[in-house]
């Protein structure tokens, strides 16, 4: 049997296998769920984005679980709901309000070292309320010092400012040695000592200069108290710093300079 040349037969056949079955399918295609867009370039969900192809799925996972995602930058703002600053610096956690104090020891102005019931420094009425402030440690409660804190009032003087004088106008210990006695000159209370008061005296209708002089409400004066004699006359007046009251003054025939020069006269007998 003669050979046949496969060379010239094999394109024909081929050929015949192309009419027979057709040719390929080249259309582009997506899978289940999916549509073509773009004119045929691109797949997308067919339900508007919420059917996700597997990689596509593990991508956006992944996506959601990068540490580069947003997260929530919301400051907690704390029971108060801000930042509690100037004049209302802390923040009070029972009633949620900013405010000056909470208690005593957060108000450090002795003009002002009472905590009020409203979170706000004010004036005081007890002595703790101003046991921080150095040595302003009492509460003032008359006259300029009411319901300030003070080094020292005429009662606490001796423990409050040793040997020195305490004003009593301001209630502040001075660099004064309370020592001028009965009829010394004056300028001030807190010169005279304990129990005395710098008085004008007035002799004649006439001021003749300002003198310490027993109070009265002190122990007396001379006309009950021989150790008081001779200021005996009682008379109802202000002292320099105005405290009122009713001292102990010399008889009015004489004067503090009068005493002084009948006390230096030696006394002789006659003979």
């Amino acid at each position: 049997m003669p050979k046949m040349n496969l060379t010239l037969i094999l394109p024909f056949v081929l050929s015949a296998g192309v009419l027979l079955t057709g040719c390929p399918n080249t259309e582009p295609s997506c899978d289940p769920g999916f549509v073509l867009v773009d004119d045929g370039t691109l797949c997308v969900p067919a339900d508007g984005g919420t059917t996700d192809s597997g990689a596509d799925a593990d991508a956006g996972d992944a996506g959601d679980a990068s540490p580069d995602a947003p997260a929530d930058s919301a400051v907690d703002a704390g029971p108060c709901g801000m930042e509690c600053t100037g004049t209302t610096p802390l923040c009070n956690t029972t009633t949620g309000m900013c405010v000056a104090c909470i208690g005593d020891t957060d108000c450090t102005d002795v003009a002002a070292a009472k905590c009020g019931t409203d979170g706000m420094c004010t004036t005081c009425d007890d002595s703790m309320q101003c046991a921080g402030l150095g040595d302003t440690t009492l509460c003032g409660d008359s006259g300029v010092t009411d319901g300030r804190c003070i080094q020292c009032t005429e009662a606490d003087e001796a423990t409050q400012c040793g040997t020195f004088a305490c004003d009593w106008r301001d209630g502040t210990c001075t660099s004064t040695m309370r020592t001028a006695d009965t009829c010394d000159a004056c300028t001030s209370d807190a010169e005279c000592a304990v129990g005395r008061r710098c008085v004008d005296h007035v002799f004649g209708g006439s001021s003749v200069g300002t003198f310490c002089f027993f109070d009265s409400a002190d122990g007396g004066c001379g006309d009950t108290d021989a150790a008081r004699r001779p200021y005996r006359t009682r008379i109802t007046l202000g002292s320099v710093d105005g405290w009122m009251s009713e001292f102990c003054m010399p008889p009015t025939t004489t004067t503090c300079q009068g005493i002084s020069d009948t006390q230096n006269v030696a006394c002789t007998m006659n003979t």
